[in-house]
C-alpha cells in the first residue's frame, strides 16, 4: 500500500527517530559508565538533600584513614540543624562491618555548616554500603534512613586507577567530546540527505 505521506516527510520522521535513539543511547551509556564511580553521591528525603563526600582525594585508600562527610542541605523554609540530629552510619562490605557508630560534627569553615563526618579505615578493595540513620531534633523532619555506595579502588594515595574520580573526569570529558562529534557529523549527514 502506498504511503499517504510525501517521501520527504517520511524521510524526516525516520531520521528524527534515529537521532533521538542515538541521543538516548549516548546519554544512557554515559550515565552507566560514569555515575557508579562518582566521588559524590546525594540523596533527597522530604526536601532535605544529603551529600556524601569522601577524602582523601575523593577516593578512599585501603588501610588508611578516610573521612566521610555528610553535607545536609535543607529547604529554605524547613531548617535542619545537625547539632540536634542523632545521626549514625553503618558501613559494611565484603561480608563485614567496617564502621558502626555516630557521626561527629565538623566545625564550620572549609566545609560550611550542617556537616557531619566519620573516620573510617577500609580493610580491602571493594564495594561498600553506607547506611545513614538519622533521628532529627524537633524541627519537623521525620526519622529517615539513606543508603550510599562507596567504591574503594586504591591501595596507595599515589595510585591512579581507572576508578579514581580524577581519571573519570578526563574520561567523561572525552566521552562528551566524542558524543558531540558523533552528533555533529550525524546532523551534517541529516542536513545533506534532507
Amino acid at each position: 500500500m502506498p504511503s499517504l505521506l510525501p517521501s520527504f516527510v517520511l524521510h524526516y520522521t525516520i531520521m528524527e527517530s534515529m537521532r533521538r535513539t542515538i541521543v538516548i543511547v549516548l546519554v544512557t551509556l554515559g550515565t552507566a559508565l560514569f555515575s557508579r564511580a562518582s566521588a559524590h553521591e546525594w540523596q533527597v528525603r522530604d526536601g532535605l538533600l544529603v551529600l556524601l563526600h569522601s577524602d582523601p582525594d575523593d577516593s578512599p585508600v585501603v588501610g588508611q584513614p578516610a573521612q566521610l562527610y555528610f553535607y545536609f542541605k535543607e529547604h529554605p523554609t524547613h531548617p535542619f540543624d545537625v547539632r540536634e540530629c542523632l545521626c549514625r552510619v553503618k558501613i559494611s562490605g565484603n561480608a563485614a562491618t567496617v564502621y558502626d557508630g555516630p557521626l561527629h560534627p565538623v566545625p564550620q569553615g572549609e566545609f560550611g555548616a550542617n556537616v557531619l563526618a566519620a573516620d573510617v579505615v577500609f580493610p580491602e578493595k571493594g564495594r561498600y554500603t553506607a547506611v545513614l540513620t538519622a533521628i532529627p531534633g524537633e524541627r519537623g523532619y521525620e526519622p529517615f534512613v539513606l543508603r550510599y555506595g562507596i567504591q574503594v579502588t586504591r591501595t596507595s594515595r599515589a595510585e591512579s586507577v581507572w576508578g579514581s574520580p580524577h581519571s573519570l573526569h578526563i574520561a567523561e570529558a572525552i566521552f562528551v567530546a566524542l558524543a558531540g562529534v558523533i552528533l555533529f557529523f550525524y546532523e551534517r549527514l541529516f542536513a545533506r540527505s534532507g
